[in-house]
Order: C-alpha cells, then sequence, then structure tokens
C-alpha cells in the first residue's frame, strides 16, 4: 500500500487525513488486515472496532461518545457493505471515526450508486483512510445504559452531524439544508 502524498488528503467532508488506494481484496478478512496495517502505519490502534451512528454520540468538544458493548452485528454490517461494495463494483471505505485507549472505532461505507462513487472520488476497489494531526478524535467509553440515554438527550443537538463522520456527504448536505446555523461552519456547496 502506498499512502497518497506525504500527510495529504482531505476526506469527503474536507477532514485532514492520509488516504491510500489498493488493489481489491479477494475477501473481507483481507481487507481489514490490509486496514490493520494501515492503521498501525498511521499511528493508530490496530485493533478495529466496527462502529455504526447510533453506538456514538458527539459531544462538541473533539470527542465522541461511544457506546459498550457494541454489537456483534456492527461485523455482519461491515462486512456486507464489503461485498457489496466490491460485488457491484461500486468501491468500498474503510475510515476511521475516534480513537480509544486499545483500539480504533472504524467504518465501511459504500457509495449507493455510480454518480455517488465518483461523487465521491471512490475506485472500484479497496479505499482505507485515517485521521490525522488535529483532525483525530478521542472516543469515550459508555458502558452504563442509563448514562448513554442521558448523553443521547444532553447533545441530542449534534445527532445529525454524527454522519458526517461516517463519510456520507449526502447526510450532511441534508442536515445542512435543513438547519441553516449549520452552513456557515460545516456545509460544502
Amino acid at each position: 500500500m502506498r499512502a497518497v502524498g506525504p500527510d495529504a488528503g482531505y476526506n469527503s467532508i474536507g477532514v485532514r487525513c492520509r488516504l491510500t488506494m489498493t488493489t481489491e481484496p479477494q475477501s473481507f478478512e483481507e481487507a481489514v488486515s490490509r486496514f490493520e496495517v494501515f492503521l498501525k502505519e498511521n499511528g493508530h490502534s490496530s485493533n478495529v472496532m466496527w462502529v455504526e451512528p447510533s453506538d456514538l454520540v458527539l459531544s462538541g468538544e473533539h470527542s465522541v461518545y461511544v457506546k459498550l458493548p457494541t454489537p456483534i452485528s456492527n461485523v455482519t454490517r461491515a462486512r456486507d457493505r464489503f461485498e457489496r461494495g466490491i460485488g457491484n463494483e461500486l468501491g468500498i471505505t474503510f475510515g476511521t471515526i475516534c480513537d480509544l485507549s486499545n483500539a480504533t472505532c472504524c467504518y465501511a461505507w459504500v457509495p449507493k450508486d455510480e454518480i455517488d462513487r465518483q461523487y465521491h472520488l471512490m475506485g472500484r476497489g479497496l479505499k482505507v483512510t485515517a485521521t490525522t494531526g488535529s483532525s483525530r478524535l478521542n472516543g469515550i467509553l459508555i458502558r452504563n445504559q442509563l448514562r448513554w440515554r442521558l448523553l443521547k438527550l444532553l447533545h441530542r443537538r449534534h445527532t445529525r452531524l454524527r454522519d458526517s463522520l461516517f463519510g456520507w456527504k449526502h447526510c450532511l448536505k441534508q442536515a445542512c439544508q435543513k438547519d441553516t446555523k449549520l452552513r456557515p461552519k460545516l456545509c460544502l456547496r
């Protein structure tokens, strides 16, 4: 694998990150193995923890609350996305959300169609990204369900922005169209 530029790149929502393009892996396990190597090379834990938007709460203070335990179905969803992305030749992105003390919270994303693939500058294989420098977010583990519900309630205004962490630019654009206060800060026009 080779990084594009020395530190190079910005992901689909303008967050500074490292980018690597690879040849198509033959299996989900091979893709994850490549991703783990990439994470380690870029200063992240190679222990991948797949997360979904429902597992996260944004605090608005450069950190993310992460609900534990994460559902086992998250791995299945990541695998299904991989198979759909590679099988339909739309590509697949594995990326980082936040860092925990012993793991990296990660996502798997597939464009919805050919136009979305082109819009996100995706190849037809595996694309891996990892946040770098000041773009890296800290994860705060939450095991208590009562505390989790309280945090969701306290930080509900950040809920719509949570999807933007997963590389889903169209979700961020929709949130900006509904909330004009967000436009100057976050929206890509």
